[in-house]
């Protein structure tokens, strides 16, 4: 996993009387980056009721990428790592969450901040 990049720019001021004044700026951006640690539990499928009918997505890991998958309609979307159990979906921005028990397995995965899809027993 690669860490927060430190970018420093020096930025050099000249004053009237030819003095230089120098200042440091300091940037930190965040990388996105392929999951480092075990990611076997984030494979599955996930179900979610939506006005009484039940729908379900899957998610994979391929060579530290985790994927998911809208079964109901075939899309396959890639899901960049933030931190931690913290997802995005690469080119909409919305926030995924593996949720984790109190034994450290992940039963559930919250999607946009509202949906909470449950994840089915193997």
């Amino acid at each position: 996993m690669r860490n927060f990049i430190t970018l420093s720019a020096t930025l050099i001021i000249m004053a009237l009387a030819n003095l230089c004044h120098a200042k440091t700026i300091a940037f930190k951006t965040d990388t996105i980056h392929q999951v480092s640690k075990d990611t076997t539990g984030y494979s599955g499928k996930y179900q979610r009721t939506i006005h009484g009918d039940l729908f379900y997505i899957t998610f994979e890991v391929k060579d530290g990428t985790v994927f998911g998958n809208t079964l109901w309609d075939g899309r396959r979307f890639k899901l960049n790592h933030i931190a931690g159990d913290k997802f995005i979906v690469d080119g909409m921005d919305w926030g995924v969450v593996f949720i984790r028990d109190k034994n450290k397995q992940i039963t559930q995965v919250l999607v946009m901040g509202t949906d909470y899809w449950v994840k089915l027993k193997q």
